[in-house]
C-alpha cells in the first residue's frame, strides 16, 4: 500500500530571481537495512517527504531491502556489493545478474584501496567490471560508487563500460582536483554528507563541486552525530550547511539539489 506523504513533501520558497519554488530533500546514499529499526527510519523519511536511495552492501540483503521499500514511492532500493566485502562475498554475485540488470538503482559498488592487499584490489576490480558489464544493458540506471583511494581506477573502469543512460553518483568523493574535473567531464554527480563538511578538505571539496553536480547523502548509519547515527531526516540540516557554502537560502539549495536528483533519477 502506498503511503501518503505529509505536507512537508512540498515546501514553498522563493528563488533569488523571485520565482516560486516547490522543493523537497534527497538522501542518495543511506543503508536503511543496517539501522536497528529500519521501519522507523522509513516512516520518518516518509513523514518528512525525503527521497532516499537505499543502498546495500551485499546482494544477499537486496531482497530484504527491496521488501522494506515496497509501497513507499520515495524509497529506491539499490543492489550492491561493497568493495571491502568483495573477497568475502564474491560468490554472492552468482545468480544475481538478473537483479543487477533489472534494478534501476545499483550501489554501493566500487573500489577501496585504503587497506587492501594486491589480491583484494584485483578481486575488487574484477567484481566492479562484472557489475558494470551487467549495468550496460541499455536501460536507465543510477549507480552509487565508492572510490576511497581508488578514484583513478574507478574512473578508468567507468570510461569504457558505462553508456550515457547510466548515471553515476560518486559517493563521499575524496579525489584530486584533476580527478574531480575528469569526473565532471564524464557527467558524474557527487553526493556530499555531513561528515565531509566537518573537515577542511571536505568543505573545500564541496565548494569545488559544480552546483549542478552536487547531491546530498547521509551514509547513515555509518555517519554519526553525538554518538548517534544520522538518518534521512537529517538531510535538511546538511542542506542548510550547503546553502551557507553556496551563499543562498536553504529553500534555493534544496531546489537546486533536487533538480540535480531529477536529472539522474529513474522512475521504476
Amino acid at each position: 500500500m502506498l503511503v501518503y506523504m505529509s505536507e512537508e513533501w512540498l515546501r514553498l520558497g522563493t528563488s533569488s530571481k523571485g520565482e516560486l519554488l516547490l522543493y523537497h530533500f534527497v538522501d542518495t546514499h543511506c543503508h536503511i537495512d543496517l539501522y536497528d529499526d529500519p521501519k522507523k527510519i522509513i516512516e520518518q523519511a516518509c513523514q518528512q517527504g525525503i527521497e532516499v536511495i537505499a543502498v546495500t552492501n551485499a546482494p544477499s540483503v537486496y531482497a530484504y531491502t527491496r521488501g522494506l521499500c515496497r509501497g513507499y514511492a520515495n524509497l529506491k532500493p539499490a543492489i550492491g556489493l561493497h568493495p571491502l566485502l568483495v573477497t568475502e562475498r564474491f560468490r554472492e554475485l552468482r545468480g544475481c545478474k538478473s537483479d543487477f540488470v533489472q534494478s534501476a538503482f545499483v550501489g554501493e559498488i566500487g573500489l577501496d584501496y585504503s587497506n587492501a592487499t594486491r589480491s583484494q584490489k584485483y578481486d575488487q576490480r574484477v567484481a566492479l567490471d562484472l557489475i558494470l558489464s551487467w549495468c550496460s544493458n541499455g536501460t536507465q540506471k543510477v549507480l552509487s560508487l565508492h572510490s576511497k583511494r581508488a578514484v583513478g581506477d574507478v574512473l578508468a573502469a567507468l570510461s569504457p563500460n558505462v553508456p550515457k543512460d547510466v548515471k553515476i553518483i560518486l559517493h563521499w568523493f575524496t579525489g584530486t582536483t584533476k580527478e574531480l574535473s575528469k569526473a565532471v567531464g564524464m557527467g558524474a554527480f557527487f553526493s556530499v554528507n555531513e561528515q565531509m563538511l566537518r573537515t577542511k578538505s571536505g568543505r573545500t571539496m564541496a565548494m569545488s563541486i559544480p552546483q549542478g553536480n552536487l547531491l546530498t547523502e547521509t551514509d547513515g548509519p555509518f555517519v554519526e552525530r553525538n554518538n548517534k547515527p544520522i538518518s534521512p531526516v537529517d538531510v535538511p540540516r546538511l542542506t542548510r550547511e550547503i546553502a551557507g557554502i553556496w551563499g543562498v537560502s536553504i529553500e534555493e539549495a534544496a531546489y537546486r539539489i533536487h533538480g540535480n536528483f531529477q536529472q539522474c533519477n529513474v522512475v521504476q
